[in-house]
């Protein structure tokens, strides 16, 4: 058994590889760096024609982006919660986020249903499926127990976890995003590998630390905002690469998740909210903005 992970950016999801008898990978990244993800997965020696199985950690755009290119160039399944399974083969874009958000997601559809509970067996290893949602309703996080392995998808992050988008998935969304958090920590674990940034290697502190986050949010749903509203916007300065200034603000001012972000928690005016994060990005370094063109300083 070979496990590699492959840490992305801030526009991918991060994925894992599991190499036995099946060639298995866990999410996929964003769709527009499809050619990047194939590339990464040859340094690694893997071509896609060789995997046989997809499992997403759920379905949102940057974990799904090279599902398409996959499966048309090989004879892999896709496996996913039966939830978003549901909403992803009848090409709901609202559950899925992709409409709400404005994303990008070539077709696909889902093979097997996947539920709490349930293994996955690929050589010596079984790997307990369990329902972690909070962030996405059909959320999943994998259990290698002979490991001591978590991939976590976006429930748990260093320090930190997936967006909260109580407009799409729901007031409680908070509430199991907590419940999900405090299931895992139960876990025997050595690393968790996350949806995105580095491996986590103390999930204890990890654990304690966005339970104490989650406690926060939950006392002043301001956080809420302002931590979905920070990802959001570099996220889309990532997607559209350089862009003008006052056009990415009026494109946001538009977005009808930033029209109902700022109606259910802030109720700021809407030039003044985005000229302060985009300053407050800008201070960070994460983005320059130069001769009225905003353009990211990190990688996708």
């Amino acid at each position: 058994m070979n496990i590699k992970f492959i840490q992305r950016g801030w526009l991918n999801g991060n994925s894992v590889i599991y190499d036995s008898d099946k060639l298995v990978i866990f999410d996929t990244g964003y769709c527009s760096c499809c050619k990047e993800t194939v590339e990464l997965l040859k340094q690694e020696g893997y071509d896609i024609v060789d995997f046989d199985l997809i499992v997403n950690t759920h379905c949102h755009s940057d974990h799904v982006g090279a599902n398409a290119e996959i499966i048309n160039s090989s004879d892999a399944k896709i496996a996913m919660h039966e939830y978003e399974a549901y909403y992803v083969n009848r090409g709901d874009k609202w559950a899925t986020w992709i409409d709400y958000f404005d994303y990008e997601v070539p077709e696909y559809k889902v093979d097997i249903i996947l539920k709490d509970g349930d293994q996955l067996n690929f050589g010596n290893i079984e790997m307990e499926v369990i329902h972690t949602p909070g962030h996405s309703i059909g959320g999943i996080s994998l259990y290698d127990q002979s490991n001591k392995v978590l991939i976590s998808g976006d429930v748990i992050h260093e320090n930190d976890f997936g967006i909260i988008n109580a407009r799409v998935e729901g007031s409680s969304a908070i509430f199991l995003l907590k419940e999900s958090l405090e299931r895992l920590r139960k876990l025997d674990v050595d690393v968790i590998y996350p949806g995105h940034g580095k491996p986590i290697y103390d999930a204890e502190t990890n654990f304690n630390n966005c339970l104490s986050r989650i406690n926060e949010f939950i006392k002043d749903p301001f956080k809420i905002a302002y931590h979905m509203l920070s990802r959001i916007v570099i996220f889309h300065i990532l997607r559209k690469g350089r862009i003008e200034k006052n056009e990415y603000i009026n494109y946001l001012k538009n977005c009808i998740w930033f029209i109902e972000m700022n109606d259910l928690y802030l109720k700021t005016d809407p030039d003044i909210l985005i000229e302060n994060e985009i300053e407050k990005q800008k201070g960070k370094g994460i983005i320059d903005i130069s001769d009225g063109f905003i353009t990211a300083n990190i990688e996708c």
